[in-house]
Formats: C-alpha cells, sequence, structure tokens
C-alpha cells in the first residue's frame, strides 16, 4: 500500500509539471508545419539554413521571399482579416509584391507574454534603383504587423556569400487583449533583386499572466497536499495491516 501510494503521488507530480505553459503549438518546430501552423507562401523546417542552427531543440521554421507561388499582400490581408494594405504601411515607401507568412489562432489573455527567437538573411548589395524598398521579416500579433528587420539590419556573414544575416536576437511582447488572435511570423519580397530573403525563427513560447500562473500554482499545491494525505493514509494502514 505505501509503494502504490508513493508511485500514484510521483506519476501525478510529473503529469502536472510535464504540461506546457506555453498554448503555441510545436512552437519549438521539432514536427512539421502542418497540422500546427497555417502557412502561406514558402515556408518549411530546417536543421541548418545560410549558417543558422536552431535556438532550441533540432529544428527553426523560416519564411522565404522571391520563390514561385506567394500570395499577394491583398490575399493574406483577407485570409488573416487585416485591413487593406497593412503590409505597405509597415516600412514608408515600400511597396510589398508578396510574401510568405505562418500563424496560429491563439487564446490569450490580457498580460500573457509572447516570447520566441528569429534571424533576418538577405542579400546585403545595394537595393536596384527601380525597386520600391528593401524586403523584412515581420511579427503578426492579433490584427498588427510589426518588422523586425530588412536588408540595413544584416551585417554578419553567413555560410554563402550572397547572404549576410542579423544572427538571433529574442523578441517578447506582453498582450494588451484578451480572447483568441492570430500570432505569426513572415517575410516580404519587395526589392525586384534575384535574391530571396528569409525569416528564421524558433523556439515560441506564450507565458501566461501573473494571475494564472498563480492559480497554476495554487492548483498543483492542493493536490500535492491531497496525494500526501492519501499517502499517510496508505502508511497507517500499513502499519494496521
Amino acid at each position: 500500500m505505501i509503494r502504490v501510494s508513493i508511485i500514484v503521488l510521483l506519476m501525478t507530480t510529473k503529469a502536472i509539471f510535464a504540461v506546457p505553459i506555453s498554448s503555441i503549438i510545436n512552437g519549438g518546430f521539432e514536427a512539421p508545419l502542418s497540422g500546427s501552423w497555417n502557412t502561406l507562401g514558402s515556408l518549411d523546417t530546417r536543421q541548418f539554413l545560410l549558417g543558422q542552427t536552431a535556438t532550441e531543440g533540432q529544428e527553426f521554421a523560416y519564411a522565404a521571399t522571391a520563390t514561385s507561388g506567394m500570395p499577394s499582400p491583398a490575399t493574406v490581408e483577407q485570409t488573416l482579416n487585416l485591413p487593406s494594405g497593412t503590409f505597405d504601411a509597415v516600412v514608408p515607401g515600400d511597396f510589398v509584391l508578396s510574401l510568405s507568412v505562418g500563424w496560429q489562432q491563439v487564446q490569450v489573455t490580457a498580460g500573457d507574454v509572447i516570447s520566441f527567437d528569429w534571424a533576418f538573411a538577405t542579400n546585403p548589395n545595394p537595393i536596384p534603383t527601380n525597386s520600391p524598398g528593401p524586403d523584412y521579416g515581420f511579427v503578426l500579433i492579433d490584427d498588427a504587423v510589426a518588422p523586425l528587420a530588412w536588408q540595413d539590419d544584416v551585417s554578419l556573414p553567413t555560410s554563402n556569400d550572397n547572404f549576410k544575416t542579423t544572427g538571433w536576437h529574442s523578441f517578447q511582447q506582453t498582450i494588451a487583449t484578451t480572447g483568441v488572435i492570430n500570432i505569426g511570423f513572415g517575410a516580404t519580397d519587395v526589392t525586384t533583386g534575384s535574391y530571396p530573403s528569409y525569416l528564421m525563427v524558433d523556439n515560441f513560447v506564450l507565458v501566461p499572466e501573473p494571475t494564472s500562473m498563480l492559480l497554476m500554482s495554487l492548483g498543483i499545491s492542493i493536490l500535492l497536499t491531497r496525494r500526501g494525505r492519501v499517502a499517510r493514509v496508505g502508511l497507517r494502514r500499513g502499519g494496521r495491516d
């Protein structure tokens, strides 16, 4: 009886702490994007790209530009229910030709914190005079698109002499709303050059706001206390048997 009670307690405790606090599915990209991330354009997972490796686990995801079959900004804006002209307005003067984007619909509470790692890589040559502006990588949170980096930000060498990168950086933002929102990432094709741009991402995590964390901790404490009582009852019964 003593052994059974202790085993049950340990198994229950392990199960509780194994539950991730992130509500983002496949945020480390160790599984294929299909089935967890919605995608439009050119996106995939890799263990290695232009000298970059994962910041968490073995795989990371990327969104690429300058490939065939990429959707127009209007298509993405309609799909994600974004205002018309959202992507053109991110960098003043830009005229986005096409883009790649991956996203999930996530239940959030105001005060939750979204974080992930990102790196941007592109050709560092001067933008052609007939180009409306630089490609850029972006993050999507709810109905807002914000740039992470563009051509002027790449300075580090890569495994390909035609590209430079920002290297890995961390992004973090507190969510301001409660409900179901889109969380995503992508890269835009603005420059009319022949080289693609890549936004690489890894380790997407959504950390609950403090009240939710407190309730979770109280729940764990109560359950462990109850299990401790069960174990002690087992000990007493074992002593009488």
